[in-house]
């Protein structure tokens, strides 16, 4: 009587072993292609693609063959007649053969949020909760869309974030201060910078300054140092 019973929950206890088993390896494979995405300097398209196919697996050498044929047709074509964008971002306007499909063959580069409220969403859709996305987001973002998509006001949580992901990358690698300095400069001509700078304490003032302080001095660096000198 009860032998239906104990399979079954057999049956159920495997399927959740495997079920774990699965959600393991598949943590294991994102954290290996995060370190690789790292390792290799990767842009924010090339990071977000490894990571999503860190679970894909080998296709069988049956398939071998027919891939490798059209790959060759593909890669022909692709050499006379398709030019790739290499820009992460697209900040130009659509032109009219783009939209219609009035014959350019060029592929379109993501375009760039161009108000707070599409940052916003692109923020949260392509990066979640993950800092180290939220960060290889935020550094290959155009420095001069900062002041045009931030023009009205650049909240005070964005402001903070912002701050912490710039000095945490920097805390790892001192060769993107560069990068982040000039970040931290393009900030500062955001619309109610310097309201939500007083908002944000002086932490956020103090670790902004400690980047800036390992950039190469210039005008710009000294202005913004400057600017996020008000709330230290």
């Amino acid at each position: 009587m009860n032998a239906p019973r104990a399979l079954q929950r057999h049956e159920s206890m495997e399927i959740a072993f495997s079920r774990a088993l699965e959600l393991d390896r598949h943590r294991a494979a994102v954290d290996d292609a995060k370190k690789r995405a790292a390792e290799q300097r990767c842009d924010y398209q090339a990071f977000r693609q490894l990571v999503l196919g860190a679970n894909l697996k080998p296709i069988e050498k049956s398939r071998t063959a027919a891939a490798t044929t059209t790959s060759r047709v593909f890669h022909a074509a692709q050499s006379h007649d398709v030019q790739i964008s290499n820009v992460a971002f697209d900040l130009r306007r659509p032109r009219a053969s783009e939209v219609n499909g009035g014959g350019s063959l060029t592929a379109p580069s993501p375009r760039a949020p161009r108000t707070a409220d599409e940052f916003a969403r692109a923020w949260r859709r392509t990066c979640g909760t993950d800092d180290a996305l939220k960060t290889q987001f935020l550094f290959d973002f155009p420095l001069d869309a900062f002041e045009s998509v931030f023009k009205v006001e650049i909240g005070l949580d964005a402001l903070r974030d912002f701050v912490r992901l710039i000095r945490a990358r920097v805390e790892r690698d001192e060769n993107c201060v560069e990068r982040a300095a000039s970040i931290l400069c393009a900030l500062t001509r955001c619309g109610c910078f310097r309201a939500h700078l007083r908002l944000a304490g002086t932490a956020t003032a103090t670790a902004a300054l400690e980047t800036l302080r390992l950039a190469k001095p210039s005008d710009a660096v000294e202005c913004a140092r400057q600017a996020w000198g008000v709330a230290e």
